[in-house]
Formats: C-alpha cells, structure tokens, sequence
C-alpha cells in the first residue's frame, strides 16, 4: 500500500509510537526504523525494507568502498521492530536522539515509508521565510516562533489559538489574530452528526460490520448496554458556548 497523509501523535513514557489504524495491516510482519538523510527517522514494513537495500547496493561492486559504506549506513542504524496488540511500535534512543525528536512528533506518509520528524521541526525549516502564518492544526511552539526571523503576522484561520505560544509571539513583537466565528456552522453541524452517532449506535453498527455481522440487531437483545434510540418526537438538550447552538436549530428533529 502507499503511505499517505499527515498525522500527529504523542509518544508515551516507553517511547511508543501508535501507528495510524489504516497502516498497521501493511506493517504487521515487521517493520525496519532507520535513519534518514534528513533528521526523521524512516519506517517501512520488513520486506519493503529488504527490497530498498537490495536496490541501492545492487548496482555496485560489492568490494567497492561506495557499497562498503552503504552496507553499514543501512545495518548500522536501521532496527527491527513489531507492532504490539495497540498498534504501537517502540522508537530505539539511537534513532530519537539522531532525529532530535521530543515527545510530540509528526508522521508523514511518503507512499513507500513512513517519516517521523519531531512536530517542530518542519516548521522550523520553512517558517524562517514566511511574512504571515496561518497555522491551523499546527503547533506554533516558542522553538517554531523563534526561528520566523520575517513573521509579520500571525493569523488563525478559526476562533482558536491554544496551539499558538501567545507569550512567544509577544515577546517577538509579533500579533496574533483569529477569526471567531469562522466554522461554527461547521462545528455545530460536527455535533448533530455525533448526537446521531450515538443514538443510533454507530460505533457498534461499524464493529460488527467490520466483523461481518450484518443485519445482527444492535439492541438490548445483545447484551449491550444502550439501546438503539429513535430522536423523531424527542427533546435534544444542547449545552454550549457562543454561537454554536443557534446553527443547530434549524436542524432539530421534529413530529
């Protein structure tokens, strides 16, 4: 399968990193962690590995000193791992102090390997030459903020910037802006999806298709805990702050 995306994942006390769901089937015989050129560290099931290294080095004499050090790059900082039963592969120290990896890291699918690369540091490398951020999803961490040597502006694209070191911007002199408001149709409508979700039982209906029980009733006759509840004709009580509620009014089921 080709790797793709963009995730982002915490790394627990062990150095443990989860792997995305819908990789771990194509890393379930192995994996190979390695260094990469670039300060990351690689990740690619065993027999992709084995077919990457054959290919570079069979080009070559093998007695050549291009090969001999080939050889020992790829043997001397690539390690064997296995998934556990939580989809989580442990990091070798070798490899995190190689990579200069913290506890919150960033992994990219690059279609035959999987890149893990400290959170700050692709930030790090592009935002030197950056007037104006939109951050978004990403970490603006005081590390991130110091090294935007030309940052005139920083401008959150939505109402939150919990992810934005604010005392670092300030202390660079540099101002941050959001847009409150911006996706609260959004957010609200993410909400009845979820309210629906869980009346009709939704993460139960996706295991047992999963495990090809379709058309098994979801309901008390299952020993579950929660039955399947119908919304037409209920009352839905919605806490919230600010202007999500009123987006959801429209959409409220009725009789």
């Amino acid at each position: 399968m080709a790797f793709l995306g963009q995730y982002e994942y915490t790394l627990d006390a062990k150095n443990r990193l989860t792997i995305p769901p819908k990789f771990r089937g194509a890393l379930s015989d192995g994996v190979v962690l390695a260094r990469e050129l670039e300060p990351c560290i690689s990740i690619r099931p065993a027999q992709a590995w084995r077919q990457f290294t054959d290919q570079a080095i069979a080009s070559r004499d093998p007695f050549s000193k291009e090969a001999r050090d080939l050889k020992r790059y790829f043997s001397g900082y690539a390690f064997d791992g296995q998934l556990d039963s939580a989809g989580r592969v442990i990091l070798p120290a070798p490899l995190i102090e190689y990579a200069g990896i913290g506890k919150e890291i960033t992994m990219i699918g690059s279609l035959d390997t999987i890149e893990v690369w400290d959170r700050a540091r692709p930030l790090t490398e592009v935002i030197s030459s950056a007037d104006v951020v939109l951050p978004s999803n990403a970490f603006l961490t005081a590390e991130v903020i110091a090294a935007a040597a030309r940052c005139r502006l920083i401008q959150q694209p939505a109402a939150g910037h919990d992810k934005i070191d604010l005392a670092a911007a300030r202390a660079k002199d540099i101002p941050v802006c959001n847009a409150p408001g911006a996706n609260h149709v959004a957010v609200a409508e993410a909400a009845l999806f979820l309210l629906l979700a869980c009346a009709r039982r939704l993460p139960a209906a996706r295991a047992a298709f999963a495990c090809g029980e379709i058309g098994v009733p979801l309901g008390v006759e299952r020993n579950l805990k929660m039955p399947l509840v119908k919304s037409r004709g209920l009352t839905s009580s919605i806490a919230a702050a600010g202007p999500l509620p009123s987006p959801l009014a429209p959409w409220q089921p009725t009789q």
